[in-house]
């Protein structure tokens, strides 16, 4: 061979690996692309699917890693998004913000992902920098504002969120946290104005609407903030903040059974919100329940053992039953936690402004405070190639989330919706609770009746909302659960649910014509009747195995 000829050869070769390069690139690029509207509808599972495609292409594809951060953090798996808004940064740690109005920010997805992992101070380091880079960008100044409020430093917060609002005056969120700092401040009529002009760039801001019923409670305006709260429901019937904020202006309207009743709905969302435990206590209290009031208050001490408020609620319940030790106990833990709280005594005497009546003013400040603190933020993500256009519309560009809200995906969110429902028999409970435990010490959220369903609730109620809030159904499947009518009330709902079902075979029996019509083609778990370590393990990797295939997303594995 000629070297003219060798050389055209080595040229031609050089010119088929550029252009397969460059196919490649594109190739990514349009997975990318994908990601970027599967992620602006909300379907984050299938935005990661797209991102992790770009990437097997191009590895170095900084603005895929720095999305598939944004989707991971989206999906509440905030570990992994932050190890891929890391890699993203080691790739291009310049660029990648830089060109931002071209390319993902992955500085400020490390700050959110950092948030949803309540690191809080590296949360903010992280959108400092991103501003240092990129100091125009109104989404990065208005999670600054979010962290800041978090944090309670609401002067710098304020400050964060109005200069979000110069860089984007149709930025609803930001006008969210400018309403939250004002509120922290104790500027209430400001607060109020701020929030109202965030509800009129978007009317669906379900959080806003709440956020509007705590100032309005507040200002002691409570028809107006039963209004706002249930606007706040309508919109979004999974908002446990929203129900505790409408059974305080229910309970100021002197409307008990009704407060009651928002106060359990609010727990049955949000299991561990302490206010709304303190606050059903109240109720309950002034119904004359003081049985049950007694429980609910000890369930909000046990939630936070700092909540004054509840230990003084506790020692006036106490009190009226006649428990004069145990109250004035109780009373002295509340004193030591809020020396405003007076020490009962002997005869009774709980001392000025106390009783269960006056407890509750304080219990409605911290409720209207809980609301009003969910601060605001909006996912960054930017197409890469896509100019970011200024707001025209009230909602402006991309999709709205608010802070401790991770977005359903079609689920209910994390936080207040479960991965597993456990349904079994009642002879199966120690069973369904050693499953329980197994599962929820690998990370997989789970609801059962014997721990989740507390003393007032409405079993029925109770279960059929843990169903409907449940992403998966397991069922202890044993001659017990054979002739259970509740199993198979259970199966019947998870099934007009569309929720997926895995049997937890303890026993070799053949199934009741119910069980076998419900369940009879479903592969099952084997296991012992009392289930070992590797029984457990099985079911616990079966269990993620199928989350994954429904959402793309699975709960993190602790430990």
């Amino acid at each position: 061979m000629q070297p003219r000829d060798l050389r055209n050869v080595i040229c031609l070769f050089l010119l088929i690996l550029l252009v397969g390069q460059a196919a490649s690139a594109d190739t990514a690029d349009s997975w990318v692309e994908s990601g970027n509207a599967d992620y602006n509808q909300g379907n984050y599972g299938k935005a990661l699917s797209a991102y992790e495609k770009a990437i097997d292409l191009d590895p170095y594809h900084a603005v895929a890693w720095s999305n598939k951060g944004a989707a991971l953090t989206g999906l509440g798996r905030y570990t992994e998004g932050l190890a891929a808004s890391e890699k993203a940064i080691a790739l291009d740690p310049v660029q990648i913000t830089a060109l931002a109005t071209n390319q993902g920010n992955a500085w400020t997805n490390k700050g959110m992902a950092l948030e949803g992992l309540g690191r809080l101070d590296e949360a903010l380091a992280a959108y400092n920098t991103s501003i240092s880079l990129e100091p125009g960008d109104a989404t990065t100044w208005n999670n600054k504002a979010a962290v800041l409020n978090y944090l309670n430093r609401y002067e710098e917060a304020l400050a964060a969120s109005e200069k979000a609002i110069t860089l984007d005056p149709f930025l609803a969120l930001a006008w969210g946290n400018k309403g939250i700092s004002l509120y922290g401040l104790g500027r209430l009529d400001d607060a109020l104005v701020a929030n109202d002009r965030s509800l009129s760039l978007d009317p669906t801001f379900a959080m806003a609407w709440n956020n509007r019923a705590g100032v309005l409670n507040e200002l002691q305006r409570y028809d107006e903030g039963l209004a706002a709260s249930e606007k706040a429901i309508a919109l979004d019937p999974f908002l446990a903040l929203a129900w505790g904020n409408k059974g305080i202006s229910l309970y100021r309207l002197e409307r008990y059974n009704e407060s009651l009743a928002a106060s359990e709905k609010a727990i049955r969302l949000d299991p561990d919100y302490t206010n709304a435990w303190n606050n059903r206590g109240v109720a309950l209290g002034n119904l004359g329940r003081l049985e049950d009031s007694l429980a609910a208050l000890d369930r909000a001490v046990s939630l936070d053992p700092t909540m004054a408020t509840a230990w003084s609620n506790r020692a006036d319940v106490l009190m009226k039953m006649g428990r004069t030790e145990e109250a004035i106990a109780s009373s002295q833990k509340a004193h030591e936690l809020d020396p405003s709280f007076p020490v009962k005594t002997a005869d009774g005497d709980p001392g000025p402004g106390s009783g269960i009546a006056g407890s509750l003013i304080f219990a409605i400040f911290i409720v209207a405070l809980a609301g009003i603190v969910l601060v605001y933020r909006r996912r960054t993500l930017r197409p890469r190639g896509e100019a970011v256009k200024p707001a025209v519309e009230p909602r402006g560009p991309g999709p709205l989330v608010s802070a401790r809200q991770v977005p359903r995906n079609g689920l209910p969110e994390t936080g207040t919706g479960y991965d597993v429902f456990l349904s079994h028999a009642k002879e199966d409970t120690a069973v369904a609770e050693t499953v329980c435990r197994a599962l929820e010490d690998r990370g997989i959220r789970c609801w059962t009746a014997s721990r989740d369903i507390v003393p007032g609730m409405v079993e029925g109620e109770a279960i059929m909302d843990a169903i409907s809030r449940s992403r998966l159904m397991v069922v202890v499947n044993s001659t017990a659960a054979s002739r259970s009518a509740f199993v198979v009330r259970d199966l019947n709902a998870a099934v007009s649910h569309r929720m997926g079902i895995i049997p937890f075979v303890i026993e070799d029996m053949p199934l009741s014509d119910s069980l076998d019509y419900l369940i009879g083609s479903i592969p099952g778990i084997r296991a012992a009747p009392i289930p070992g370590e590797s029984d457990l393990a099985n079911l616990a990797v079966s269990v993620r195995a199928r989350l994954k295939e429904m959402t793309g997303a699975v709960p993190e594995a602790e430990g």
